[in-house]
C-alpha cells in the first residue's frame, strides 16, 4: 500500500517546466519516446567524461558560474524547506524582519531568499498563493526606513532575555547586530546627538543602558541579581562561576571589598539585592583595645542593617542580632553618636561614611553635624 504524499505549507507551481524562465519543450518527434519533455538524449561522443544528456534547447544558454559566485543556497533547499526555515525563524523570534546576511542553523541563507521574495514581489512575478504564505508568516514587505524603532523591538526582545540592555559588542538577536547598535546609540548619547524620545526609549527598557560605570559592570550586576534571586544573598565561595563559566565568586567578593569606593549608583544597585560591603573593608584600625573592639562589634552591626534593609536609618529602640546570635542595640548606639561624634576616632567616623552613615536623619544626608553646621553659617 502507498504512503499519501505529505501536505505542504509552501504552494506548489501551477505548471511544470524546466525551470522558472523557460518555456514549454517543444514536443518531440518520436511519439514513443519516453524521455522527459525537457531533457533530450545527446549524441554520443568520444570523451568519456561526457555527459549523456544535454539540457532543454529552449532554455537560455549560460556561461560556467565561477564557485565564488554560486547561490549560497543549499543546492537541496526547497521551496517547502525555505518556507520551513522562515516559520521556525518566526517562531523563535516572533517576526520575520530577517537581516540579509542571516543564515539558519542548518545553514541555509534566509535572509537572502527573504530578500529575493521581496524583489519578486516588486517587481510582480511573486505569486497571490506564494504572498500569501508569507503573509500569514509576518513578512516585512518593506522595511522601515527609519531603523530606530525596528532595532529598538529587537534591542526590547534581547533585554527580555537576558535582564539588562548592556550586550557585548558582537551581540545579535535574530541576526540583528543589537550590540553594536546600543554602543552607537551610547556614543551619540555622550556627544548629545541622540534624541531626548529616543534616549528615553531606551531607558524604559532599562535604566541603565547607559550607566555611568563601565558597561562590564552593568553585566556582571546583572549575573548577580539572577543568582540573588534564584539562590539568595547567602555567602557565594570566590571560587564559584555559573553554569556559563562567569567568574560570579570572585566579581561579588571585589564588589564588597571595594564597596566604599564604588560610583553612588553602584553601591545603591548592589544593596537593591542585598550585597553590602565586609565591615573589615571599611575600618582598618588598631586592634585589641576595648573601646576599639566595641565599636567594631557595632560596625559590624551597622553593615548587617545597611545589607538587609538599604539603609542606616536607624529606629532608637532597634536591637539587631549578630550572626553569633548576640544582641547589639544598634539604634541606642547610633542615637549617641550623632549627638556625640568626637567620641569617635577619624578613623572610625570615616568607616561609618563608607557604610552610609546618616548623621541628621531629620535632613537625610551623610555629613557629619559639624560639615552640616559649618555650612549654616557659611549660608548665614
Amino acid at each position: 500500500m502507498t504512503a499519501p504524499a505529505p501536505t505542504t505549507s509552501w504552494p506548489a507551481p501551477a505548471s511544470a517546466a524546466c525551470g522558472t524562465s523557460c518555456r514549454p519543450c517543444a514536443p518531440t518527434t518520436t511519439p514513443s519516446s519516453t524521455a522527459s519533455p525537457c531533457r533530450i538524449p545527446a549524441a554520443p561522443r568520444a570523451d568519456s567524461r561526457a555527459k549523456s544528456t544535454t539540457t532543454c534547447p529552449n532554455a537560455p544558454s549560460r556561461s560556467p558560474t565561477p564557485s565564488a559566485w554560486r547561490s549560497p543556497f543549499p543546492p537541496q533547499a526547497t521551496g517547502n524547506q525555505a518556507h520551513a526555515s522562515a516559520t521556525s525563524y518566526r517562531d523563535t523570534y516572533g517576526h520575520l524582519d530577517v537581516p540579509a546576511d542571516y543564515k539558519s542553523p542548518d545553514g541555509f541563507a534566509l535572509g537572502e531568499w527573504i530578500g529575493h521574495q521581496r524583489t519578486r514581489h516588486t517587481i510582480g512575478r511573486l505569486s497571490p498563493e506564494h504572498r500569501s504564505a508569507l503573509d500569514s508568516l509576518g513578512m516585512v514587505w518593506l522595511p522601515l526606513a527609519d531603523d530606530f524603532p525596528r532595532m529598538l523591538d529587537h534591542a526590547r526582545a534581547w533585554a527580555a532575555q537576558h535582564g539588562h540592555l548592556a550586550p557585548p559588542h558582537d551581540a545579535t538577536h535574530g541576526g540583528h547586530r543589537v550590540g553594536r547598535w546600543i554602543a552607537e546609540c551610547r556614543r551619540k548619547a555622550k556627544a548629545g546627538t541622540l534624541a531626548p524620545a529616543q534616549a528615553q526609549a531606551l531607558t524604559d527598557i532599562d535604566p541603565w543602558w547607559n550607566p555611568p560605570f563601565t558597561v562590564t559592570w552593568r553585566r556582571f550586576y546583572a549575573y548577580a541579581k539572577a543568582h540573588v534571586e534564584q539562590h539568595g544573598n547567602d555567602h557565594v565561595p570566590n571560587a564559584y562561576k555559573t553554569p556559563d563559566g562567569v567568574p560570579l565568586g570572585q566579581w561579588i567578593s571585589r564588589q564588597r571589598n571595594q564597596f566604599h569606593t564604588l560610583h553612588s549608583a553602584q553601591a545603591q544597585l548592589l544593596l537593591a539585592i542585598h550585597l553590602g560591603p565586609y565591615a573589615e573593608s571599611v575600618y582598618d584600625g588598631p586592634r585589641g583595645a576595648g573601646h576599639d573592639r566595641e565599636f567594631r562589634q557595632y560596625l559590624r552591626a551597622a553593615v548587617a542593617y545597611l545589607t538587609r534593609e538599604g539603609h542606616l536609618k536607624v529606629p532608637i529602640r532597634h536591637v539587631e542580632i549578630l550572626w553569633n546570635d548576640r544582641p547589639v542595640r544598634l539604634g541606642t548606639w547610633i542615637h549617641k553618636i550623632r549627638k556625640a561624634p568626637g567620641e569617635l576616632t577619624e578613623e572610625q567616623r570615616q568607616a561609618l561614611e563608607r557604610v552610609h552613615m546618616v548623621w541628621d536623619p531629620k535632613l537625610g544626608v551623610r555629613k557629619t553635624p559639624r560639615a552640616a553646621k559649618a555650612r549654616a553659617t557659611r549660608r548665614a
